[in-house]
């Protein structure tokens, strides 16, 4: 996942897709997962951290959340809540993405939450599962 074009968002060409919103602090991650979802279609906008992605959700209505746990700023976790406080209908729309170091609370977590997850280093086939666990609802 080497790939960086600078682009903060990706607009795929086919009308097909979901509107994705990518929250991932790492440029080349985000820039990447955007590519690999634009490919089936998608249309995705990314966020640099949690609180980015809540002031896009003001903004933007979105199909599906894929976003980090661990990031600057608000990370994962508080995301996830802050979205069960002021937008409890996406909770059901997001998955994480994790790289994480210290797996035990991000895994509590995960367990009681029932979040759909994908493990770095991605692969395109686990992009999608975890897409199409959250668009056909979990």
């Amino acid at each position: 996942m080497r790939v960086w074009t600078g682009a903060r968002s990706v607009t795929a060409h086919s009308g097909k897709g979901k509107a994705i919103l990518v929250v991932e602090d790492e440029a080349q991650v985000a820039s990447t997962l955007a590519r690999l979802l634009a490919i089936d279609g998608h249309r995705v906008t990314t966020a640099r951290d949690g609180l980015v992605a809540l002031q896009k959700l003001r903004e933007h209505e979105y199909d599906l959340i894929l976003s980090d746990i661990k990031m600057p700023g608000l990370d994962g976790l508080g995301f996830y809540r802050e979205l069960e406080r002021l937008h409890p209908r996406m909770v059901r729309r997001i998955a994480f993405v994790t790289g994480d170091a210290d797996p035990q609370e991000t895994q509590a977590f995960l367990e009681v939450s029932g979040v759909p997850y994908a493990v770095k280093p991605l692969t395109l086939i686990e992009i999608r599962r975890v897409v199409q666990q959250v668009l056909a609802g979990r």
